[in-house]
């Protein structure tokens, strides 16, 4: 088990699939507000979360998180433009996560969210604040 199936453990996620450095979760019923937040607080600080973004109600987004200990660092991604990183309280997250449309209606065909192994040359960049994204293509677009 890598540290990206981490979430196997908390009640109420299945793994969906893994890939590489990557797992995929489903949300199933069971899940409650204590295991989002230990979701999040279990993070380990080498991974993501990403899960579509609850905000954006016409075009595909998402959010991803970082943690840094006790903090957390949040962007937002649509159509390859990234924001910059941000800290958000956890109460936030936590929120927008259960929002999430496959979080809030899971399918069984799709994944409610990731959580992704976060590239060594990329671990910094939440807490320098430059843009950056974990996804193997993104380096080459610099």
């Amino acid at each position: 088990m890598s540290s990206a199936d981490y979430a196997s453990a908390i009640r109420g996620f299945r793994l969906f699939r893994e890939s590489g450095d990557r797992s995929e979760y489903q949300a199933a019923t069971g899940y409650s507000y204590e295991s989002v937040v230990r979701l999040f607080t279990d993070l380990p600080n080498h991974c993501e979360i990403c899960f579509f973004d609850p905000d954006e109600k016409r075009e595909e987004a998402h959010v991803f998180v970082r943690r840094i200990d006790s903090h957390y660092k949040v962007m937002r991604a649509r159509h390859g433009n990234f924001s910059k990183w941000k800290e958000e309280p956890l109460p936030q997250i936590v929120a927008l996560f259960e929002e999430s449309p496959l979080v809030k209606n899971p399918s069984e065909s799709f994944e409610s969210f990731r959580v992704s192994l976060i590239p060594d040359h990329q671990r910094q960049w939440h807490v320098d604040g430059r843009l950056g994204h974990s996804s193997p293509w993104w380096h080459f677009w610099k």
